[in-house]
């Protein structure tokens, strides 16, 4: 198949002709602004159904060499920002002046519809979310992830916790997958980039899957595409749903982030220079019981702690532990330019987030050079690089089983307990059986990530005919994604915790290599017939991915002298996980714009093979249709133009590297002899990819005299051949076996709208509100209902039941007769989701806002319950010294930790809280300086900018734990909503000093 496809590439080369050169002209000219007459930068100009075409300067300027000179012929102008415009150019006219009018609504904008074609926003005929670079910089953030939080209608983006470097989990048009990979495809300048989150493997330490979740790391991870730096990117399409990201196959089911990041326009060099310096401050905090005599410690903690209270003695150990508030900066500079034949932009950026706990942060620095160039008159090659070096240090949190995580201690410790003595030395922790002194930890554990990484691609377009009504062009790119992580914890001797394992002193070093490689190549034939009423776009192309992963772990304990290299140790263990995947895909797309680009057909289908597969040469189709029809000029009052639109597309979720295998341990011996041993879960040899098949459908309006855009999609998701184990008889020797089997229903609404409700000289008012909902539903199950994620129903769990929502969480209760049951207690997808932002322009002021509005989601808060054991919990006692009652008695309003303590193992629904919220994401204030303030020193043509800028400011919620976005099992399908003990919320302050000239 792919000797074929070379083939016929090569036969389409050999045979493509050059056109017969017709008498032609050079035109030059300007464009500029409508409203205010200033020069448009950068702006495209091209001569309508023909490849003829060039980007004019800074000042607006342009030559378009090549024009016919013995007819009359159009000109089309589009600049990102600004409506397309179309002029006549009389035959034999050099030259034209041209006026572009501002696109408030950004319907001209080009989004992603394919691998190789995109069309503009008011043709669409799928709900295609797009967020420019400057929406994603509104206010400093540590992953682009972050930057997406609120903005995206149908997007729920949450931070599984505080800790600085990330840790976010991206859900799109809520779950499509139980027990496979649920995080969306991320493409960068074309390259498939690599978003995994390997564990520091500090369970090694804290023992926290020695429980009953053996196989969920509880590490709290960094996902990696907190690496790229959201300063670099000039534009995000995500294809929320299959009808939109059919094209990529069976890599898509959970949606598609398309990542295009900046490059370079025509003139003199521009550069750009902004630094920042801020701080981050802890923002919430979970306070200790209260006591009020000495003989009610002894009571609880028994007379060794007890005895240590003091009248009026408090201690705020968390303000302690979390209330670091050092200097952190972002520095950060870029140049572009280049010449009609020659463009170019470089980047780079050094950033350091101080943690408000000692020895935390995130460091990054960045490199990105771009480049474009003409290749004669028929080509044009670009180049993208991206040298990126990143360090976390993440601390000790989340859940652990060894008393050394630091929310874990806290709860066992009252606030009347010392952890420093009189000369402010840490000393052992009373409270605890050995000795663990979160202040210690913090001071003295290092847990440290450094990854470098390398992104670099190559497109090239040849356009190998060319004529008044037909283009043809050959399109291919490539490129690598290839990082290294290593992940070094060291917890030294003198830690009062490590004797307790009789093993002094822990390193732990894990090296992991990432390889992700992604080649396309295809045609592209662009045709106008009917004289250019219509236009055709059909492209064929290949893909070829192919992701490498290494990840080799060794745990050193009992260290010799304290030394942290990982060979001092007495006791050594290396453990090795390797996987590698290819993927092919064919590709067909058809797209037709016809009746004054009124109505848009598209249709394609994919081919997909997959070495992920139980049959690595089976071919699996992901087809997809759509269309859309424009009702425009209907009025200038309060509906101007209405798009309808429908589409229909399959995507597929590939199997885990693996599952098709059944594993064998080599790591037994029998008699000093090596051995192998069949593990208990059988692979599948015939497992397919999950499909998942979407109809949407919605309604596009540019409304209010054309000041604002109401979008509304409505959409269900099918998907089928679920991935799940299944029990096996014992008499096969295994436990489980991995099968196809099962399906998924997710129906969903989506609205979105922008308005401008003002736009004159001296002030401009632009408001932007998204609204999403989904729901989903276990609609066949070949298994018995199972539970997936948390600690059991005793606790609150995720329940897979037919019939049943996919994110259901049950928990243990009586029925009305008193036996014991288990029940739904909540819902971990959340009633809906809103975002509301307003950005505020008076002459040279700036003010921006956005606002995160999420309505429901539950939450199994097992960190209240932690402290509710110790009897430690800051609302343990109920005023006037009630005994406690039951839960039914007093849930949810006016419940207190010992009611809630009283009715553990017999009601799970007191751990289960609502987790809504709404929260001041953004907020940032900007003024721009006249130009002559800084003339002297920057030149006539700079701009200075002065911003202040903060990220969750505000928190408004019942939540009683530390932060309603937590997830102590990271990026889990099904498994999140679950808090124990996470790294505590932070909020952030900026001032920042941009320059441009």
């Amino acid at each position: 198949m792919r000797r074929k496809l070379v083939l016929l590439v090569a036969l389409i080369l050999a045979f493509a002709v050059p056109d017969a050169v017709a008498q032609q002209r050079a035109v030059t000219g300007t464009v500029t602004d409508a409203s205010t007459g200033a020069p448009v930068a950068s702006p495209h100009v091209s001569v309508e159904t023909t490849g003829i075409g060039t980007v004019g300067n800074s000042e607006g300027r342009f030559v378009l060499a090549g024009v016919p000179d013995d007819r009359d012929v159009t000109l089309v102008v589009d600049r990102i920002g600004y409506k397309d415009a179309r002029v006549i150019l009389p035959a034999g006219e050099r030259a034209i002046q041209i006026q572009l009018e501002a696109d408030l609504l950004q319907l001209e904008d080009l989004l992603v519809t394919g691998l190789t074609t995109s069309i503009r926003r008011r043709n669409l005929a799928n709900s295609v979310a797009s967020v420019s670079g400057e929406e994603l910089n509104g206010a400093p953030v540590a992953t682009l992830e972050n930057a997406l939080q609120g903005k995206v209608a149908g997007a729920v983006i949450s931070s599984n916790s505080g800790a600085p470097g990330g840790g976010t989990q991206v859900q799109l048009r809520g779950v499509s997958t139980i027990n496979v990979t649920a995080e969306p495809l991320y493409v960068v300048d074309g390259v498939i980039v690599s978003n995994v989150a390997i564990a520091s493997n500090q369970n090694a330490l804290t023992a926290s899957t020695g429980g009953s979740n053996p196989a969920l790391t509880q590490d709290g991870q960094v996902n990696r595409i907190a690496d790229i730096n959201p300063e670099d990117i000039e534009s995000i399409d995500i294809l929320k749903g299959a009808s939109a990201s059919a094209i990529y196959g069976s890599k898509a089911s959970n949606g598609v982030v398309i990542i295009t990041t900046k490059r370079g326009s025509v003139g003199a060099p521009r550069i750009k220079i902004s630094a920042r310096g801020g701080f981050f401050d802890l923002s919430n905090k979970l306070g200790f019981r209260p006591f009020s005599s000495q003989a009610d410690a002894i009571s609880v903690f028994g007379a060794t702690v007890g005895n240590e209270f003091q009248a009026g003695r408090v201690f705020d150990h968390e303000q302690d532990l979390a209330g670091r508030n050092d200097a952190s900066f972002d520095f950060s500079a870029n140049v572009s330019g280049g010449s009609e034949n020659t463009r170019y932009f470089a980047s780079g950026i050094w950033k350091d987030d101080a943690g408000i706990i000692d020895n935390t942060g995130f460091e990054k620095r960045s490199l990105r050079i771009n480049l474009q160039q003409t290749l004669g008159s028929r080509a044009d090659l670009s180049v993208s690089t991206n040298v990126i070096n990143t360090k976390a240090q993440r601390g000790l949190t989340n859940n652990d089983n060894a008393q050394t995580s630091y929310y874990m201690v806290f709860a066992n410790t009252p606030s009347f307990l010392p952890l420093t003595d009189a000369s402010g030395e840490f000393i052992p922790n009373l409270a605890t059986g050995n000795g663990s002194n979160p202040l210690q930890t913090a001071s003295l554990l290092d847990n440290n990530e450094d990854v470098w990484r390398f992104i670099g691609s190559a497109n090239v377009d040849i356009r190998l005919k060319e004529t008044d009504n037909t283009r043809l062009t050959f399109r291919a790119d490539g490129g690598v994604d290839f990082f290294t992580q290593e992940n070094a914890l060291f917890a030294p001797p003198e830690l009062f915790f490590e004797p307790s394992d009789g093993l002094i002193g822990t390193s732990l070093l894990s090296r992991s290599n990432n390889l992700n490689t992604t080649v396309n190549a295809g045609l592209v034939l662009a045709t106008s017939p009917g004289g250019g009423s219509s236009q055709s776009t059909t492209s064929l192309g290949v893909q070829f991915s192919r992701t490498d992963l290494d990840i080799s772990r060794i745990v050193s304990e009992n260290l010799v002298a304290g030394q942290p290299n990982v060979n001092s140790g007495t006791q050594i263990g290396i453990v090795q996980n390797r996987l590698e995947v290819k993927d092919f895909g064919i590709y067909l797309q058809e797209e037709f714009l016809t009746m004054d680009e009124r109505l848009l057909l598209t249709a394609s289908v994919r081919l997909d093979q997959s070495s992920a597969n139980g049959d690595d040469e089976e071919l699996f189709v992901f087809p997809k249709g759509s269309v859309s029809y424009r009702f425009a000029n209907l009025s200038q009052g309060l509906v101007n133009e209405v798009k309808l639109r429908a589409a229909f597309g399959r995507t597929g979720n590939k199997p885990l590297f693996g599952q098709k295998f059944t594993a064998l341990n080599g790591t037994t011996n029998i008699g000093g002899l090596p051995g192998l041993v069949v593990g208990g879960v059988a692979g599948d040899p015939d497992i397919e990819p999950e499909k998942t098949t979407e109809i949407e459908a919605g309604i596009d309006a540019t409304v209010f005299n054309n000041r604002g855009q109401l979008e509304l999609t409505v959409y269900q998701q099918n998907i089928s051949d679920l991935l799940l184990n299944r029990t096996l008889a014992p008499s096969t020797g295994f436990v489980t076996q991995i099968f196809n089997g099962g399906k998924l229903r997710a129906r969903g609404l989506e609205a979105a709208l922008s308005v401008t409700p003002v736009a004159t000289s001296g002030f401009t008012w632009s408001s932007r509100t998204t609204f999403a909902l989904n729901r989903t539903k276990i609609t066949e199950l070949p298994v018995p209902t199972f539970l997936t994620g948390g600690f059991g129903a005793v606790l609150g769990a995720f329940q897979i039941e037919e019939g049943a929502s996919a994110t259901q969480i049950v928990g243990t209760d009586l029925d009305a007769s008193g036996n014991g049951i288990i029940r739904k207690m909540g819902d971990g997808t959340p009633d809906y989701t809103m975002g509301f932002s307003n950005d505020l322009s008076f002459g040279r002021l700036n003010i921006g806002s956005l606002f995160d509005w999420r309505k429901g989601s539950a939450i199994v808060n097992l960190t209240t319950l932690l402290y509710d054991f110790a009897q430690n919990t800051a609302d343990f006692e109920a005023p006037g010294g009630r005994d406690p009652v039951d839960i039914p008695d007093c849930f949810p309003d006016d419940c207190f930790g010992a009611d809630r303590l009283n009715g553990f193992g017999t009601f799970a629904q007191q751990l289960i809280e609502s987790g809504s919220f709404l929260k001041l994401r953004e907020l940032s204030v900007s003024y721009d300086f006249p130009e002559a303030a800084f003339s002297s020193i920057f030149g006539s043509n700079s701009s200075v900018r002065l911003t202040f800028s903060g990220r969750n400011l505000i928190t408004v919620t019942d939540y009683t734990g530390l932060d309603p976005e937590v997830s102590n099992f990271g990026n889990q399908p099904i498994a999140r909503n679950i808090d124990v003990a996470p790294f505590p919320p932070s909020r952030s302050y900026w001032l920042t000093f941009d320059v441009s000239f």
